[in-house]
């Protein structure tokens, strides 16, 4: 058991310091939060920008080819006008001019629909483009804000921790080491306040013996179950 007094004003400097470290962890997170939402859409705006110039580049090599039928088909009217051109020559020339026009039409409609996607593409990333600059000036300021709070965070735990240095120094090392090595090991609240026979932290029944003897002094023990310190604050016990 241990005497509890003492460490009521050190047990809530330590909540303290635990509320200002998750304070500090939540104003970090925010930047780096928001910087791993741009970096996704950097890396969607790479992925359609890199898309447009496989088009474009589809679409260029639709217009060499289109250009090539196109002389084609004009070489071939000149030579169907040539004299004395043999017929089966000219039936040749019919058959490989209606292929040349059932091409010609497919590739021009993948021109006119790569075109049309390209459009639409460079409009897609000229305005992903802008929210994207807004967004990295906005995540600056962020950064700074953050960068602000954070300090002034730090400063205010600093404080805490002198506080409680100064308070530790003043007890024994038997009154603070049952204390310390609870929250040492959990981390988090050790001590609690009592005034029914349950355990705060855990919520499970404190034996009869236990409560009494709690309640005969102004010490605090191990619950049982969990291993919190507790302490009492309800009523005599008789």
């Amino acid at each position: 058991m241990v005497k509890y007094e003492p460490l009521l004003e050190i047990a809530r400097l330590d909540s303290e310091t635990d509320d200002l470290l998750l304070q500090i962890s939540l104003e970090k997170e925010k930047p780096l939060k928001m910087q791993a939402d741009i970096t996704e859409e950097e890396n969607m705006l790479g992925k359609k920008r890199a898309l447009l110039k496989k088009i474009k580049l589809r679409n260029k090599a639709s217009e060499t080819s289109h250009t090539q039928i196109q002389d084609r088909i004009k070489h071939i009217h000149m030579n169907m006008k040539t004299p004395g051109l043999a017929p089966k020559a000219y039936v040749a020339y019919e058959s490989e001019l209606e292929n040349l026009e059932g091409e010609n039409k497919k590739v021009e409609e993948e021109i006119f629909s790569d075109m049309q996607k390209i459009e639409l593409l460079q409009k897609d990333i000229e305005k992903s483009a802008k929210v994207l600059e807004g967004r990295l000036k906005h995540l600056e300021e962020v950064k700074a804000r953050s960068k602000e709070a954070v300090t002034a965070l730090v400063k205010e735990k600093d404080n805490v921790l002198t506080a409680r240095m100064q308070l530790v120094s003043k007890l024994s090392a038997d009154e603070i080491a049952p204390y310390d090595r609870l929250r040492s090991s959990k981390k988090k609240k050790v001590l609690y306040a009592t005034d029914t026979p349950a355990c705060t932290a855990c919520g499970m029944a404190l034996p009869q013996s236990f409560v009494k003897q709690l309640a005969a002094g102004a010490e605090a023990d191990n619950c049982p179950t969990c291993g919190m310190l507790v302490y009492w604050t309800g009523g005599e016990i008789l």
